[in-house]
This record gives structure tokens, sequence and C-alpha cells, in this order.
């Protein structure tokens, strides 16, 4: 269970990877497309600022309200 997670859009993640990138001062190498609509994957922000991947078919509730399979 994440507590306090937000769904990032994908502009937002490759924002925080670019200045993730500057920081470390490393080639940035190609990385290939997440394909998160046929994956059902989505990236998500945990309160401490780390980025998950999480599978949108294992979510079981949002904010207390359980999810329709």
């Amino acid at each position: 269970m994440y507590e306090n997670a937000k769904l990032l859009n994908s502009k937002k993640f490759e924002r925080n990877l670019e200045n993730l990138t500057k920081q470390a001062t490393a080639e940035v190498k190609d990385t290939k497309n997440p394909n998160h609509f046929k994956n059902r994957t989505r990236n998500i922000e945990l309160a401490n600022g780390d980025i998950k991947k999480i599978h949108v078919r294992l979510i079981d509730s949002i904010n207390g309200q359980k999810v329709l399979p």
C-alpha cells in the first residue's frame, strides 16, 4: 500500500529524470518507450519523492474505495 502517492504524467516524470541526470553529470543513455497503455503500468511518486512503477490491474482500492474488476 502506498500512502500519499501521486500519479505522474509522463512529462513530469521526464523532467524529474532530466534533473537527476543533470545532477549526476553522466551521459544520458537512450531509453526505451515504457508503453504504459499497452503494458497497463503507471508511474507514481511516493511521499518521500521516490518514483515507482505500478501495474494498474493490481490496484484494489483508491482513497478507501474498492476498484471494480
